[in-house]
């Protein structure tokens, strides 16, 4: 069992935008499906499909918990199975508005994700209390962004399920005996093959 933040995703907070900017206006092409873009092509791509000016204010790092269960295959070989729950916080800022509003306007994203993992790794003892680690699996991530449009003239709240499909790399060092502390760096391939990567710090404790 774990405690654990994430840092350096932008993945539901992107959806948020696509998803709210959908409801003002006629679709377009989805600017992300499963995978997200940078913070600088994201906002270039918005104003391209949409013409609409948006600012990132304020990102809060995911926080949840994970049970795992971990299997050694042989040697220093293993295999895992995770079940993850996590919950972020974002601001995004329309300084120009939403036609035909233009005073500006905020969104406020919530959102909430299941992340179920499966993974091979090997991991090699530096000393009694710390140990390197590497996994290799896949993903299936289900998330629940809720958004809210907010200005002089609006208060608009929307609710939208996303699924994502992904796999991943995971290099890091748990330090401790029962009780550990264990920083990592992920990178992620989604299914439609844009990579993220992220800083990933637990807190956990092995039965």
């Amino acid at each position: 069992m774990s405690i654990e933040t994430r840092s350096g995703s932008l993945f539901y907070d992107q959806l948020a935008v696509q998803d709210t900017l959908n409801t003002f206006f006629e679709p377009q092409k989805e600017i992300i499906s499963s995978g997200p873009l940078k913070k600088e092509d994201f906002s270039a791509r918005i104003e391209e499909s949409f013409d609409v000016k948006v600012v990132s204010q304020v990102s809060e790092e995911p926080l949840g918990i994970s049970f795992f269960a971990r299997n050694r295959l042989y040697g220093n070989f293993f295999s895992e199975l995770s079940l993850s729950y996590l919950s972020g916080k974002s601001k995004y800022y329309f300084p120009e508005g939403l036609k035909p509003f233009i005073d500006p306007i905020s969104l406020d994203i919530k959102h909430e994700e299941l992340d179920i993992r499966v993974a091979t790794g090997f991991q090699r003892r530096i000393n009694r209390y710390v140990t390197g680690n590497m996994k290799f699996g896949v993903s299936r991530s289900t998330g629940r962004v809720r958004s809210k449009v907010l200005s002089e003239l609006l208060d608009i709240q929307s609710s939208e399920i996303h699924l994502s499909y992904s796999t991943f790399l995971d290099i890091g060092l748990s330090i401790g005996y029962k009780w550990k502390v264990s920083p990592s760096f992920v990178v992620s391939q989604y299914s439609n093959k844009k990579l993220e990567s992220q800083l990933v710090t637990k807190l956990s404790y092995e039965f």
